[in-house]
């Protein structure tokens, strides 16, 4: 299991090296075809850590936290926003810094991929010619930023649960979904419009982001009640309207579908590891019945609790 680093109020705010960071990362190497690297933290200080990547073709999924990465020898800063996934391509070794600002609740996952035949992916059309979406863009490396669909979530999900095993079979599981999420991200490229790549901009305070990591975990660890925001809102002593659209700007996403997609994050994991009926997993996961939960899956996955748990 790894280690969270939990939040203090007293703790005074510094920047660290990257220690914190290695130690709050769980990698796995796939048979030489892949890394997969996965992130979890909430680091009391800020963090810096240089970074050095060779030729690559690599798939971030920032599910929560905010990340800014320079990349050395330019004025470019790209930012790493939550429920985004970003694509990098490089034909060289690429030298730049990640800042990760203090109080965030980090989730990511790094997909690196390493075969020749798949950077061959970008050798077939110039980098150029994929404009839509992209976030830097030099001779020899770019980086693009796409929507994280409810598909690539669940795959995020799958892959989060198939790494609790090191055994051959999970990690073909890995490399099975890793494949399907690069090719699904790919396609996604293809047909995309310029609107999905325009960056989130966001003027937080660091008390700002307490109060909504406050606000978030108070939804994990409810879910299963009726909850409102106004009462999320007067926990943390703050306006709705306010709360609403800070959390907006932290995660991209409104507090109200957050509590549902949450639910529905915790429906799948029930489908998979559980044999409760599609009644049961709906109460406990804060869903009034079981038709109220399947037009709700509906709506995200395209399939209903029942054809999910069956493929």
């Amino acid at each position: 299991m790894m280690k969270t680093i939990r939040y203090s109020k007293n703790t005074p705010k510094r920047v660290t090296k990257d220690k914190q960071l290695f130690e709050n990362t769980e990698w796995f190497n796939i048979q030489g075809l892949l890394n997969a690297g996965f992130v979890e933290m909430a680091p009391l200080q800020d963090i810096r850590n240089n970074t050095k990547v060779d030729k690559h073709l690599s798939l971030v999924f920032m599910l929560n936290g905010a990340v800014h990465h320079h990349i050395h020898g330019s004025k470019s800063v790209v930012s790493y926003q939550p429920n985004r996934v970003y694509l990098s391509y490089s034909r060289d070794t690429i030298y730049g810094t990640d800042f990760f600002p203090a109080n965030y609740c980090y989730n990511i996952i790094l997909l690196q991929f390493r075969p020749d035949e798949l950077l061959k992916i970008f050798n077939e059309r110039p980098l150029n010619s994929y404009r839509a979406n992209m976030q830097f863009s030099s001779p020899n490396f770019c980086i693009w930023r796409l929507t994280l669909t409810p598909v690539l979530k669940d795959i995020a999900q799958r892959l989060q649960a198939a790494r609790r095993s090191s055994d051959a079979l999970s990690q073909l599981n890995i490399q099975r979904l890793s494949l399907n999420a690069l090719w699904l991200t790919l396609e996604q490229l293809k047909y995309s419009s310029s609107t999905d790549g325009e960056p989130i901009k966001s003027n937080l305070t660091g008390r700002d982001r307490k109060n909504v990591i406050i606000a978030q975990s108070f939804i994990h660890e409810n879910f299963q009640t009726h909850i409102l925001i106004k009462d999320i809102a007067k926990v943390i002593g703050v306006s709705e309207s306010k709360l609403n659209r800070d959390f907006k700007k932290m995660f991209d996403i409104g507090i109200h579908r957050y509590i549902i997609n949450y639910r529905l994050q915790q429906v799948t994991k029930l489908l998979n590891e559980s044999t409760l009926t599609i009644s049961d997993i709906a109460i406990r996961c804060g869903f009034t019945c079981a038709g109220h939960l399947s037009r709700r899956f509906v709506e995200v996955f395209g399939v209903t609790p029942h054809a999910y748990r069956c493929n």
